[in-house]
C-alpha cells in the first residue's frame, strides 16, 4: 500500500489525503509549475514524519536565492496556490512561503520543532489571501458596475455589510492592510471609495496619482 500523507488545505483547516506514485492526483489540481507536484509531495512528506526541509527561496523582494531550512508546519492551498507555513531558522520567524519559488527542496533527516497546537486558521486570520499582520478596521464604499457586482458576496470572513443602496454597498473588513489587499482595492478602479482608516486612503490616492502620471495625454 502506498504510503498516505496529510495536508491542511483550504481556507478553511481541512484534511486531504494523497498518494505517492506515478499517478497522482492532485486536489485541488492547479499546481505551480513544472516542478509543483514533486515540491509538494517533499513538503508533504516532512510535515507527516516531523523533519526539516531544505531548499533554496527566490523572493520577489531579493534578487538572489536564499538557502533555508524549516520546519513545516502546515501546506496550505490559497488563492490559487500552494503555500508552505514553518518556522525559518534563517529568520528566526514563522513564515509563509509560495512552494512554487523553492528549487532543490529536499527532506533533511533532523527533526523539526512543530507546536502541537498550531493552527493555520488562526495563522491567516487578517489576511485577505496569504499575507497577515496586524490588523485594522478597513471601511469601503463600493459603487456602480464594482458594487453590483459585489453585493451578496462573502469576500473575507470578517466581513460586515454597512449599506446597500441600488447602486452599490458599503462594507467594513478587520484585516492586514498588506499589498495583496491594497492591490485587490486598486483592481476595482473608480468603482471603490476607502473611507477608513485615513492611512489608507492616502495611499490609495497616492497609487491613483502615480498611474495617472505614468499616462501622460499627449
Amino acid at each position: 500500500m502506498l504510503p498516505r500523507i496529510l495536508a491542511c488545505l483550504g481556507n478553511r483547516a481541512s484534511v486531504m489525503a494523497l498518494e505517492t506514485g506515478p499517478d497522482l492526483a492532485l486536489r485541488p489540481s492547479r499546481t505551480d509549475g513544472t516542478a509543483g507536484p514533486a515540491d509538494l509531495l517533499t513538503a508533504l512528506r516532512a510535515r507527516e514524519l516531523s523533519k526539516k526541509l531544505r531548499g533554496f527561496y527566490h523572493s520577489p523582494d531579493r534578487a538572489e536565492r536564499t538557502e533555508r531550512v524549516l520546519h513545516p508546519y502546515a501546506i496550505v492551498y490559497r488563492g490559487d496556490a500552494h503555500y508552505l507555513v514553518a518556522y525559518c531558522e534563517l529568520q528566526h520567524d514563522r513564515l509563509t512561503f509560495r512552494l512554487d519559488r523553492f528549487s532543490e527542496l529536499e527532506v533533511l533527516h533532523q527533526d523539526a520543532d512543530i507546536p502541537d497546537d498550531f493552527d493555520p486558521d488562526e495563522h491567516f486570520a487578517g489576511a485577505w489571501q496569504v499575507t497577515g499582520g496586524r490588523r485594522h478596521t478597513v471601511r469601503l464604499r463600493f459603487t456602480g458596475r464594482a458594487g453590483r457586482r459585489l453585493r451578496g458576496q462573502s469576500l473575507h470572513p470578517t466581513q460586515r455589510v454597512l449599506e446597500t443602496t441600488a447602486n452599490g454597498l458599503s462594507v467594513e473588513f478587520h484585516v492586514a492592510v498588506t499589498d495583496e489587499f491594497r492591490s485587490w482595492i486598486l483592481s476595482h478602479g473608480a468603482g471603490v471609495e476607502v473611507i477608513s482608516p485615513l492611512s489608507l486612503r492616502r495611499e490609495v490616492i497616492k497609487e491613483a496619482s502615480q498611474i495617472l502620471a505614468n499616462h501622460p495625454v499627449d
